[in-house]
Formats: C-alpha cells, structure tokens, sequence
C-alpha cells in the first residue's frame, strides 16, 4: 500500500498518459497503470461519489493490468466505450489532483509551526502545475491587504491571532514562494513580488515576514542583476517601508560578489541613493519623517564594499546628522574593511539563487522542535529540589530568548512576542536607549 502523499504523482502522471498520442485504449490502458496501487481511502468527498459513479469501490485499490493487455488493447470496449472510460479517468485525475492540491497548499498556508517538508517535495516534483497557482496566492493576498479600511489593520490582526493561536487569520504561501522562486528561478514572479512590495506600511512583512531580511536581498540581485535602476527605485522610494528598503540596498553585496557590477560601481550607486534619501528641512537639518534606519543601512553597506563618507559629495559632519549611530557608529566607520576582507565577507555570504529553500528555512526557530517537558521528580522531593532553570530555546541565530516571553510562530517564520515592544520604546534590556537603538535588531 503507497503513502497517501503519493497520489498527486498518480494523478498527475495519469492525466499525461491521456494525453499522449496514440489509440484511446493504449492512453487508457496507460493511465491504468499510472493510478496502479493508488490509496483511495480517505479522499475528498468529490473525488469519493466520482470514483463511485464510475463503478469503483471507495475504498479498493486500482489494480494494474496485465502485461498482455498493453500489447492488444481492451477488444471488449468499443470506441465510444473506450472514449467513455477515457473522459472518466480524466475526470476522477483531476478531482484527485485538485483535492490534492488543496490539501497541499492549505498545509503551507497554515504551518501551525512545523516545516511542511513532505507537502513542499511534493510542489517540486510539479513546479509548473504550482507556479501559477502561488502567484494567485500573492496577488489574492494583496487584495486582502489593499482592502483594510485601516493602515495595517492586517497586522493589527495577525499580532492578535498569533497571541490567540489563531491560525486562521494569516497566510504563509507567500513567505514559502519567495524562496521557490528563488529555487526555481522563476522570472515570472517579478512582477507579483514587486507589487507585494509596494504595498504600504508593514504589508510586506504581513506576506515574507523575515524573508525581507533575508531573501529580498539575494531576490533582487537574482532577478534584477541587468536593471539596477529598479533596484535604486526601490532604495529611494519614500511610499516603501523603510525596512524593505534597507533590505534592497544589501543586494549589492550580492551584485559585486556575482560579479555583475564592480565594487566601484557598487559604492557610487549606494553613495548616490544615500545622498536620494537625505530628507533635509530648510535648515539643512534632517526633515520630519527622516528615515534614519535606511540612512544607517544603505552607509553599511557601502562601508562592507570598502567606501567612507568621502564617497557622498558634501561635508561629511552634515551627513552624519542622517544617521542613526545606534545603527552603524562612526566607530564602526573607522575601521573600514581591506581588500582581503571584502572578499572574504563576500565568500561567506548565502548564496545568491537558493540552492535548496529547505536548508535555508529548516533551522528557522518557527520551526524548529521544542524539547518535550522533562517528567517530574518523585514524590519525596522537596519544593526547592523540584524548582529548576527553565529551559531556554533559542532564536534562528542562536541568541537566547528570554524564558518569561510566551514564543508563538507566525505564518511567515517570524518568532515575535506576545506584547511587541514599539520601536521608539525604552529597549527592556535596561540600556537606557530606544528599542530600535538597541535590541530590536539582535
């Protein structure tokens, strides 16, 4: 008897022997053989009253025929029969690979904190038939987005169900998409990924959660390595979030590691999105609604390639004004990488097409297995024996996460806490600084 999973293989190997060319018997006689030792049991209502009407039993296993038949045909069917028999067969597939499908793709919206491994091997095996169907996933998404009544009411929501176990009220497709099509190099996903971007406020972590840190990057240098204008548009578009605006600034790390563009290049057109957006007032001073976390962001990189503030026309004093030293300190420009250095930051970065989406997200700390409760200790013991040091898990990149914060995964492989702590908020470490200063980005 074959896994259950094994049935959208069948089905859909099914369906290409009705297609080929050749006498109707041979294609039905090869679809047979396709469905051969197929698992019914437990299928789709639909599927289960199309299989019936065609004269099987639920729970029956298709049997394969033998091998003499493949050389004569089915003499005892007519044509109309045999035409009858193929348009059946081509129906139940595809009741069979829609129920399929759908079981398939409601496991990766909804992930409930355990990587849908065995559903997204199955996806690779039919690349084509899903491809189109995750680029609908976005763009209905999007809708969903476009028609709150509020700026980020969605993410408002999404807090509130991931502090509620709700599982329902979010959608993790588009999160897993944005590595496939990495995987797959799909070009045909630009369009839809960039308009997910443009969506405002937090509308794009609401879809990719940390894959705007840590995939939008390595995106964009895959897909827009010849259109580096649209990369720049990006950068300097106020209507973006600041933060997918960083992200995009760090994809030119990628573009000089690739060799697509020259360090040179790399370190004018950062120094040039940099001087793009400086907000300034009429007194020179940053203007109100100054990003400074893109300011910081777009000066690291261009401080990873070797440059300095001498690459930004104008006094250098001024621009330090649009920092956040928080972020990236004039200590830190002080000592800028050499040469050996560089490369050696550029072998260790990811790389740029995702080789494998499961190795990139499987140690994800939304994933990742909680250790079972230890049983307790006997009856004997005392109060102060039986009070031990929690256990502490740990986040994606290994820092500890305080055992007093309830951890739930969103959809999107966030781990965020119960009471997010806003960003111009005293950081809870006791540092005295803003939360966005200091703790927010560990």
């Amino acid at each position: 008897m074959l896994d259950d999973n094994n049935r959208i293989d069948r089905a859909m190997s099914a369906l290409d022997a009705l297609r080929q060319p050749g006498p109707d018997s041979e294609r039905v006689v090869a679809a047979m053989e396709s469905l051969a030792g197929i698992v019914l049991t437990g299928g789709n209502a639909d599927v289960v009253s199309a299989i019936e009407r065609f004269g099987l039993h639920y729970n029956s296993i298709c049997r394969s025929y033998p091998p003499a038949d493949i050389d004569t045909g089915i003499p005892s069917l007519s044509e109309d029969d045999t035409a009858d028999l193929m348009s059946g067969l081509r129906a139940v597939c595809e009741l069979i690979r829609d129920s399929e499908t759908e079981r398939i793709l409601a496991r990766l919206r909804h992930h409930q904190g355990k990587l849908p491994e065995a559903e997204i091997i199955q996806i690779r095996q039919h690349r084509e038939w899903f491809v189109p169907l995750f680029i609908q996933e976005c763009r209905d998404e999007i809708d969903k987005l476009k028609g709150q009544s509020v700026p980020n009411e969605r993410s408002i929501a999404l807090e509130q169900s991931i502090a509620g176990h709700d599982e329902d009220k979010y959608n993790s497709i588009p999160f897993f998409a944005l590595y496939l099509f990495s995987e797959w190099d799909i070009h045909e996903s630009i369009p839809i990924v960039l308009e997910c971007f443009r969506l405002p406020g937090d509308g794009p972590f609401d879809l990719f959660g940390d894959g705007i840190h840590d995939q939008v990057p390595r995106y964009l240098a895959q897909f827009l390595s010849s259109d580096l204008d649209r990369i720049d548009e990006i950068i300097c578009d106020p209507g973006l979030n600041e933060y997918l605006r960083w992200a995009a600034a760090g994809s030119y790390l990628y573009l000089v590691r690739d060799q697509n563009i020259t360090v040179d290049d790399a370190i004018a057109r950062l120094a040039n999105n940099y001087q793009r957006t400086m907000f300034e007032a009429d007194d020179g001073r940053p203007g109100l609604g100054h990003c400074y976390e893109l300011s910081s962001g777009i000066l690291e990189n261009l401080y990873k390639l070797g440059g300095s503030l001498k690459s930004i026309p104008g006094d250098e004093n001024h621009s330090w004004k649009f920092v956040d030293e928080g972020i990236f300190s004039r200590r830190d420009a002080e000592t800028p990488l050499s040469g050996s250095e560089l490369q050696n930051e550029l072998l260790l970065l990811s790389p740029t097409r995702i080789p494998d989406c499961l190795e990139c997200i499987r140690d994800w700390a939304a994933f990742e297995r909680r250790p079972k409760p230890k049983p307790r200790r006997a009856s004997n013991s005392t109060i102060l024996d039986s009070v031990k040091p929690s256990t502490r898990p740990t986040s994606a990149f290994n820092s500890p996460i305080p055992s007093d914060t309830k951890q739930v995964p969103n959809a999107t492989g966030t781990i965020r806490t119960k009471e997010r702590v806003p960003r111009n908020a005293k950081c809870p470490c006791g540092s005295g600084k803003k939360f966005k200063q200091c703790c927010m980005r560990s």
